[in-house]
């Protein structure tokens, strides 16, 4: 539960905004979500060192939608979805 209801909220709020934003003049388009479960071991990222094994989970959401607009300046928007992606794109 502790993973389920965080990621479930990510992954709401990546398709709601594919939905809203890459597909504004199509009534169809295709979105993927895929989840990879992956054993951790002794280290994460190579920094922090793990007590026991774990699972360290990758998740990739995409859209072959219209894309992100090209004079768009992720360093400054006020959204909260952009300001995450600036730390993790």
């Amino acid at each position: 539960m502790d993973t389920a209801v965080p990621l479930g909220l990510i992954v709401n709020e990546l398709v709601s905004n594919s939905l809203k934003y890459a597909f504004p003049d199509r009534n169809n388009g295709e979105i993927q979500i895929k989840l990879f479960s992956q054993e951790a071991g002794e280290k994460l990222n190579n920094e922090e060192k793990l007590t026991d094994k774990s699972s360290r989970y990758t998740l990739i959401v995409s859209d072959n939608g219209t894309g992100i607009p090209k004079d768009l300046n992720f360093k400054n928007s006020e959204t909260l979805d952009l300001q995450l992606c600036v730390h993790s794109c």
